[in-house]
């Protein structure tokens, strides 16, 4: 079997967008000196969240390989249309290279709440459209991004004939097998939570950790201290009243059935065999489990949710999730946030 074309006009289409990204995310660019002023404020992100958000996370050096599986993971289309949603701001990129991997007309509507990283990729020198209105047309395809509810309501509103690819709401967890994970647990966990406050579908926020009881609470304790000091190097942005409010009750509720540490850094949760889901905005909660068959009884009802999980070097926990959890992105702790450029981050509706 040949290897999949990584060149033609699609591979440079998307090689001129990652050019542009590659300014981005250079703080000695004009264009990324730029974001780095703008971004924050319509991001909800500190400076210093953009600037890691910018360095770490934008895809900007992806390789041949990847930029292969990326064309063969779309099929060619008239027209790609892309509506944005603003949870992660460097989403864009990924989003806008899928478009560009079927089509050379790309439209894309960015966030009414986050308009700027698109249109700093456009003045970078990415090649796409920026319209008000996605109106596409029979044979178009149509990738939307946001909430359930929204991409209920623009699936719904879109021509029968158009190809409508949804990417809603998700979230990541970890497993953890305690006996033989290894040291830097917490600190690579914490890595992954701290990249865009935790609002995106690959961050994780549930720790499933196989072992004792004693174990986990240590765990716990751990991530606190972990989360409080990535506080220090890289401030959170300011939460929501919505997040606020779930966060009180989130806090309410382990403080009445389990333990909770932490501050301003995040919450820390821990209980025993219970899994309770916190909200967003750097908070972990640690579900103590005696073994791996427990563990998944907990997980299986999730598995829709579920985008991405991060797991420790556990052979038999690695193949568990490799065999049942078809479509999640199987990640290493500490690299949940960087997944391969090689189709989109959402891969639930092609595995399940």
């Amino acid at each position: 079997m040949s290897e999949p074309p990584f060149d033609g006009p699609a591979a440079e289409r998307i090689r001129r967008l990652v050019s542009a990204a590659r300014r981005l995310a250079d703080p000695s660019d004009p264009i990324g000196a730029r974001a780095r002023e703008i971004l924050p404020s319509s991001t909800g992100l500190s400076p210093a969240g953009v600037a890691l958000a910018l360095e770490r996370c934008l895809e900007t050096a992806p390789s041949d390989a990847e930029l292969a599986r990326l064309i063969q993971s779309v099929e060619p289309a008239p027209a790609a249309h892309v509506l944005l949603s603003s949870n992660v701001f460097t989403g864009a990129h990924r989003a806008l290279a899928l478009a560009l991997a079927q089509s050379a007309r790309v439209v894309v509507r960015p966030s009414r709440r986050e308009p700027d990283t698109v249109r700093l990729l456009s003045e970078a020198g990415g090649p796409f459209e920026i319209a008000d209105e996605l109106r596409p047309t029979a044979g178009d395809h149509l990738w939307i991004y946001g909430r359930d509810e929204t991409l209920d309501a623009v699936a719904q509103e879109a021509p029968e004939s158009v190809v409508i690819h949804r990417h809603g709401s998700g979230m990541g967890i970890v497993l953890l097998d305690l006996g033989s994970a290894e040291g830097g647990a917490s600190a690579a966990i914490v890595r992954d939570v701290v990249p865009f406050d935790q609002r995106g579908c690959l961050s994780p926020r549930l720790v499933l950790a196989v072992g004792r009881e004693t174990e986990a609470r240590t765990l716990a304790a751990e991530l606190a201290r972990e989360l409080e000091q990535a506080a220090r190097l890289v401030p959170p942005g300011p939460r929501s009243a919505d997040e606020l409010a779930d966060l009180a009750q989130y806090r309410d509720t382990v403080a009445y059935g389990g333990e909770l540490r932490g501050g301003v850094g995040g919450f820390v949760g821990c209980t025993s065999g219970v899994i309770v889901i916190p909200p967003v905005g750097r908070n972990l909660h640690v579900t103590s489990v005696d073994s791996v068959e427990q563990a998944w009884e907990l997980v299986a009802p999730l598995c829709r949710e579920l985008t991405a999980v991060g797991i420790s070097s556990a052979p038999r926990l690695f193949e568990r999730v490799e065999a049942e959890l078809l479509g999640v992105r199987i990640c290493a702790l500490g690299r949940m946030q960087t997944p391969p450029f090689d189709g989109p981050v959402d891969r639930r509706d092609q595995g399940r």
